[in-house]
């Protein structure tokens, strides 16, 4: 489930020209994400249940899948999931474009 979340991730980051770096470790803290001083956000994919950490003792951004994908849509329902199995079933962001479309948005 967990490499499903993170392949549909990728694909979106790549299609929005984002750069980003998939980052594997054990229980989130503030001293583990600290040494990466690069990032501007971290996207917690992880137990479903697990409560986040509070964001206001990081530097950057600790958010949820699923607000990721709402932050490259245009409305948002105003419902609310961290199951990553109604995520999955979702249709992607409108970001994803084809080849063409893509590489004309490249170019500026």
């Amino acid at each position: 489930m967990y490499n499903k979340i993170e392949a549909r991730l990728i694909q979106i980051l790549r299609s929005a020209g984002k750069i980003f770096y998939p980052i594997h470790v054990g229980k989130i803290n503030l001293l583990k994400l600290g040494n990466f001083a690069e990032i501007d956000m971290f996207v917690y994919v992880g137990c479903p249940f697990t409560q986040l950490p509070n964001n206001r003792d990081y530097m950057v951004p600790l958010i949820t899948p699923f607000e990721l994908e709402c932050g490259f849509q245009d409305e948002w329902s105003g419902e609310y999931t961290t199951d990553y199995t109604t995520l999955l079933q979702n249709d992607l962001p409108e970001i994803l474009k084809d080849e063409n479309e893509q590489e004309t948005y490249d170019k500026f």
